[in-house]
């Protein structure tokens, strides 16, 4: 999402179909991008994206999220 590339924060949208009302995807409505870097201070340079079919799916657990998957976003950042 370009949200989480320009601000280099953790990006949620709970419901797609409200933040996109014009052109809303059909199989995904809850979505939380999380950036990756090569370096902790440089540029972002990818992004994870998590997408639920149901809205407000992952409410209340982003933080948990991005705890549980720390190891794997730090080994996708030693391969960039």
């Amino acid at each position: 999402m370009k949200r989480a590339i320009e601000t280099g924060k953790i990006c949620e949208i709970g419901d797609l179909k409200v933040e996109l009302p014009d052109d809303p995807p059909e199989e995904y409505r809850h979505v939380i991008a999380i950036p990756l870097r090569k370096d902790p201070m440089g540029p972002v340079v990818a992004v994870v994206s998590i997408d639920s079919s149901v809205r407000y799916h992952f409410s209340g657990e982003t933080k948990l999220l991005e705890t549980h998957l720390q190891p794997y976003l730090s080994a996708l950042e030693c391969t960039l």
